[in-house]
């Protein structure tokens, strides 16, 4: 095997879905659970001009994301996101990511808080 070989073929199967890295451990096995990310767009306006915060939302082995601004969303009755990005005009936010093909476990939870932004003025 060359140098490398077995960093690259873990790295390739990670990529393909065969495998599954978390916190450094590499799992060949594994039971599919949605996952969902949260960041706040760096090249958006400033959150303090525009008056909300640019959210990009990124989801793993799911097809839906429900979401809500007032506590965790209730399938039932909350949201769907459309697209991967989301204009939050309040403090937080709240993200459940599902498989309607049911391969993949419903994500836990995800609560995003804005981060607190001052700027002084005289």
């Amino acid at each position: 095997m060359r140098n490398n070989g077995l960093d690259d073929l873990i790295r390739m199967a990670v990529q393909r879905g065969h495998w599954r890295e978390r916190d450094g451990l590499i799992y060949k096995q594994f039971e599919r659970k949605a996952d969902v990310a949260v960041n706040i767009d760096q090249f958006a306006p400033d959150p303090v001009d525009v008056g909300h915060y640019t959210l990009t939302i990124s989801s793993q082995d799911s097809d839906v994301v429900y979401f809500s601004e007032s506590g965790p969303p209730n399938p039932a009755e909350a949201a769907v996101l459309s697209g991967r990005a989301y204009e939050l005009s309040g403090t937080a936010l709240w993200l459940l990511a599902i498989d309607s093909t049911g391969k993949a476990k419903p994500s836990d939870v995800v609560e995003f808080r804005a981060p607190v932004r001052i700027r002084p003025e005289a």
